[in-house]
């Protein structure tokens, strides 16, 4: 299940996730960069070269009150989302 695609300039970062295995998977522009199990939430971290550069991404997934799922995506620092 797609829980958020966020796009960036021409870039496209898709959060998925299994209800049946608890898989929570990271895609950049359609490229799995990430995968890892989660029942509460967990940190994700890629790099990737935008524009000649390497920049580092890091999404966590978590639990917000009242009971809904929260994002957090951050590049080289800089924090791009928090919901």
């Amino acid at each position: 299940m797609r829980y958020l695609t966020y796009y960036i300039d021409k870039n496209k970062i898709d959060i998925n996730n299994s209800i049946f295995t608890g898989t929570e998977e990271i895609f950049y522009n359609n490229e799995s960069v990430s995968r890892k199990w989660s029942f509460w939430g967990t940190k994700h971290s890629f790099e990737v070269v935008e524009n000649s550069k390497r920049v580092r991404y890091e999404i966590t997934t978590s639990i917000k009150c009242p009971m809904r799922i929260g994002f957090d995506i951050t590049r080289d620092n800089e924090k791009l989302l928090e919901m």
